[in-house]
């Protein structure tokens, strides 16, 4: 600690020496000034095309966006900075002047000054002094996060990290902190890969990382993570439509085959090819391992010049591929079947078959065979799918049948007769018009053709060929790709096109209408989850790489003519297997243990400790985890714990303590130091000794002289959880004394004892809170040699490098027995 003041008094001097010395008779300024003045007319490095004004002791909040979250809330806009930030800003700037090889522009400078302020905005809030030696990367990481929600353009956000990740390079380099900063680049600009250069420095990229999971957008992301797989997988439990399951299924099958997206979406419902074994010696092993005794191909025409292919799929996989074209066709079996009866009538109806049951029910209450109530519109033609007002559960019946009547209008269609009944009207509309409003919609849609076939073009070679579109295997309603403002005309086929595909995986240019939003699944960093279409392409052929399997069977397993196309699917299959063997220690179990708290839990959870820069590294530690040892321990972080933090901790010490000398006060504190960890903070009786005369009332939020808080990792999340048990008795014990199972004297009687100990739990609150925001986060996992692996590929690569030790050990076994 003492460290980082020491370097951050070097640093003004040096910046103030240098900006003395050539900055300041140029300019017209002193250090001491608070305004700098860029512009036209300006001298020296104020010399600028624009205007640009900085000011070092004030922050302006009000035309600045997202300087605050949600929940913050200021006085005055204009927030005052004090004398040492002020001159850290002066110092930083002069420090990017000094090492530019030409003086940077009035913006440049001030976007900097902007950063850093914001970055003293979060001290402020964070409780912290807003001394720069404080600054830590929670701080950083919040204040840009921020900063990056107010842009309208993700390169302008792009620009937002990589600036703040610039200063911090510098801050880390300078040491002015007292603990290392880290910071995620979470957006980035995209990046070119047509020029030399830009391949260069990917190339040196890829050799400077250690771990895959290292890579930014050109590499990473190409790869599925854990996390998202395992929303994916969530996400068949949470689907409300056949439609979105269909989809979905599109998409396991991406994974699990590694095809093209376009190869896939225009599959055939017939396309699958089994293959009976035939080898008795096979079947058994299959047997024994409960695998089905054939061989599953898809027959699908592929891409980029190469032909009618077969793809072979893993026999493990056989089930899951069986089940999702068997639950593709069950769900679109009426959608496929109604085409191909339009087909046959040569389109002269596109009305399904199923309202010529309308004809009977209308002769029964007298009214013409050809009209059909709203809700049969609904039942076979048009159905509203929007989402009700919490997010997730359909609309009512009133409201969707608003909603078809609005869109009916919407083409023309009105109402044949509407008849008034017990509730409203029964409006009905006739054959004609809805055949109509059918021949409206199919012309209005550009991607459906008129014919319902697919057309087909392989832009390697201009093959060209067409699918019915009967014939394809994801086969949907019109419209109902879409996931906000959903209408379904039912008896309209549609493909899963490559635009309805990025949006429903969050790919398309709004990720708030992804499926992911929908059903609000997030990644670790809190973003809705974001994938590709080709991303699963990236993952099986990594995999490929990570097994070992040769170039010519990655290309033949991968549908690719030209092996030289390997190598862009392999851009991390080197690091993956050379990363697996430090994660397989990770990825075994190791045991657990149990205490009377669960703060190691929750700093193993949540991979990062809350550490008090002002204490010592080990006594920081123990803090959270209450592991102090021997007696000295106790008394010495008792002793400092007082002086690093604003908690009213030990107040009984302080008092007692008045004039009397240092040896004096450290026996008093070794008499009464014995920290007893409970289920709530600490006793300081000896518990080991004695039994608590008090039959440990702390727990239930009672007053106690021996109890205490220390800072343990878990001890804020406890108290606040009984204060609200106990605010919910409060309310308990209300209504039995209204509702009289309760007297008016007996109610006082628990209320008073409650509402005692509801106050002594805010108090204790107020102190934990305190201890809390004296601490520093620190990212346990970033300090890990040992990295958690983050992507599918990660998992494979440890599982195979797992087997390929298993197999030398039994080689080695084998051996060793002959011998």
């Amino acid at each position: 600690m003492k460290k980082s003041y020491d370097n951050f008094a070097l640093f003004i001097n040096e910046q103030k020496t240098y900006f003395n010395e050539f900055l300041s008779s140029s300019s017209g300024l002193s250090w001491d000034d608070n305004h700098w003045a860029f512009s036209p007319e300006g001298t020296g490095f104020l010399t600028f095309s624009g205007k640009a004004e900085l000011a070092f002791n004030e922050f302006n909040t009000k035309p600045a966006k997202a300087v605050f979250d949600k929940d913050e809330t200021i006085i005055d806009q204009v927030i005052k900075i004090d004398t040492t930030y002020q001159n850290f800003m002066k110092a930083y700037l002069v420090y990017v002047i000094k090492l530019s090889t030409k003086i940077p522009s009035g913006s440049t400078l001030r976007n900097r000054q902007l950063l850093l302020k914001r970055i003293y905005v979060r001290l402020l809030f964070s409780g912290l002094d807003p001394h720069p030696t404080n600054i830590h990367s929670e701080l950083i990481q919040k204040a840009t996060d921020l900063l990056a929600t107010s842009r309208p353009r993700q390169s302008n956000a792009a620009d937002d990290y990589t600036a703040m990740n610039r200063i911090i390079k510098d801050l880390n380099y300078l040491e002015i902190t007292k603990a290392y900063l880290e910071f995620e680049i979470k957006i980035r600009k995209s990046s070119s890969k047509s020029t030399k250069l830009a391949k260069n420095a990917k190339d040196k990229a890829f050799k400077d990382k250690h771990f895959a999971e290292d890579f930014g957008d050109d590499d990473n992301e190409k790869l599925i993570t854990i996390h998202s797989f395992l929303n994916i997988i969530s996400l068949r439990a949470m689907l409300q439509t056949p439609y979105e399951q269909i989809i979905l299924n599109l998409v396991l099958l991406l994974i699990i085959t590694g095809m093209r997206y376009h190869e896939a979406a225009t599959l055939k419902f017939d396309s699958l090819k089994r293959l009976d074994i035939e080898d008795d010696a096979v079947k058994k092993i299959l047997a024994k391992r409960k695998l089905p005794p054939y061989y599953l191909g898809i027959r699908y025409q592929g891409e980029k010049g190469v032909g009618q292919r077969t793809h072979w799929i893993e026999p493990l996989a056989i089930p899951l591929v069986e089940f999702i074209f068997n639950d593709t066709l069950e769900k679109s079996v009426q959608l496929r079947q109604h085409i191909k009866t339009i087909r046959e009538n040569g389109f002269k109806s596109l009305l399904p078959n199923s309202l010529l049951s309308l004809k009977e029910k209308n002769k029964m209450i007298d009214l013409p065979p050809r009209l059909m109530e709203l809700d049969d519109v609904i039942e076979h033609i048009y159905e509203s799918l929007a989402s009700s007002s919490n997010g997730l559960n359909r609309s009512s019946r009133s409201s969707k049948r608003d909603s078809t009547k609005k869109r009916l209008k919407k083409r023309g269609i009105e109402p044949f007769k509407s008849i008034k009944n017990n509730n409203g009207f029964d409006v009905y509309y006739s054959f004609e018009n809805i055949e109509h409003y059918l021949r409206k919609e199919l012309e209005a849609d550009k991607q459906v053709s008129n014919d319902f076939i697919r057309n087909i073009r392989d832009t390697k070679n201009n093959f060209e060929y067409s699918i019915l579109y009967e014939e394809l295997l994801f086969l949907i309603p019109i419209g109902s790709s879409s996931i906000k403002r959903t209408g379904v005309i039912k008896p309209l086929p549609q493909y899963i096109g490559y635009s309805d595909m990025a949006k429903f995986l969050g790919s398309g240019p709004n990720v708030k209408y992804s499926i992911f939003a929908k059903y609000n699944l997030t990644d670790e960093t809190g973003e809705f989850t974001q994938l590709t279409t080709h991303i699963p392409r990236h993952n099986i052929n990594t995999f490929l790489a990570i097994a070992e399997v040769s170039e010519h069977l990655q290309a033949m397993m991968m549908g690719r003519v030209d092996i030289e196309q390997n190598k862009h699917y392999q851009h991390l299959a080197i690091e993956e297997k050379l990363s697996a063997t430090n994660m397989v220690s990770v990825a075994e179990k190791q045991p657990t243990t149990c205490s009377i708290n669960n703060a190691i839990d929750i700093i193993k959870d949540s991979t990062s400790i809350k550490l008090n820069p002002n204490l010592e590294l080990g006594k920081a530690i123990a803090q959270n985890t209450h592991t102090h040892t021997t007696q000295h321990d106790k008394s010495s972080f008792i002793n400092d714990v007082m002086d690093a933090t604003d908690a009213e901790l030990f107040l009984e010490f302080e008092e007692q303590f008045g004039e009397i000398e240092t040896t004096e006060k450290k026996a008093l504190i070794d008499t009464h130091s014995d920290l007893m960890p409970v289920t709530i903070g600490s006793c300081m009786r000896k518990l080991t000794s004695f039994q608590c005369p008090y039959n440990i009332k702390c727990q239930d939020g009672s007053p106690c002289p021996y109890f205490t808080l220390t800072g343990r990792a878990d001890e804020l999340t406890k108290v606040k959880s009984l204060i609200n048990s106990i605010k919910s008795e409060i309310t308990l014990i209300n209504q039995l004394e209204m509702n009289d199972y309760l007297t008016f004297e007996d109610a006082r009687d628990i209320l008073e004892e409650l509402e005692l100990r509801r106050d002594n739990l805010r108090a204790l609150i107020t102190q934990s809170t305190a201890l809390e925001q004296s601490k520093v986060t620190i990212n346990l996992l970033e300090l890990d040699g040992y990295k958690k692996p983050k992507t599918l590929a990660s998992l494979f690569a440890i599982e195979h490098q797992n087997l390929k030790k298993h197999r030398l050990e039994k080689k080695r076994n084998n051996n060793d027995s002959k011998r």
